[in-house]
């Protein structure tokens, strides 16, 4: 458990740092080039590890229908989406985009239990209630 938090807390000052750092070079490159590169590096890094931990063959099992899904996710959320929030930092700022943009599970529960059935418990709820307090208080300070 306690790996888990340091892990936890090691991936947000990892993404903290990297949104600084898209911040810090907003002014001269489009949301969407920096993106595309950042895609691009990703990638090739990404498909470098592969062999290191599951290797070529599991990429291989993959069934047609997961790597059209999974295609979909990555046009939708880190195409589209990690655009329009790299654009967000340039109008807003990092110090709100960052935790505005970080209650996308809030919209992943709403679309989970229509869709995938899941379940509507009183800690969901009140730490809805949380967030969007959070991001009230994010906007009214603006």
């Amino acid at each position: 458990m306690i790996l888990g938090l340091i892990l936890g807390l090691t991936s947000a000052f990892i993404w903290a740092t990297t949104s600084l750092a898209i911040k810090a070079q907003s002014d001269e490159i489009h949301p969407s080039s920096f993106n595309a590169f950042r895609m691009v590096v990703g990638t090739v890094f990404t498909l470098a590890l592969l062999p290191f931990f599951v290797g070529w063959q599991a990429f291989a099992l993959v069934p047609a229908h997961t790597i059209v899904m999974l295609s979909i996710s990555s046009i939708i959320g880190i195409a589209i989406g990690d655009v329009l929030y790299f654009w967000s930092l340039t109008k807003i700022g990092a110090a709100r985009a960052l935790p505005i943009s970080g209650t996308y599970p809030l919209f992943t529960w709403a679309l989970a239990v229509p869709l995938l059935g899941e379940q509507i418990t009183p800690g969901a709820i009140i730490g809805t209630v949380l967030v969007l307090i959070g991001v009230s208080l994010l906007l009214s300070f603006a």
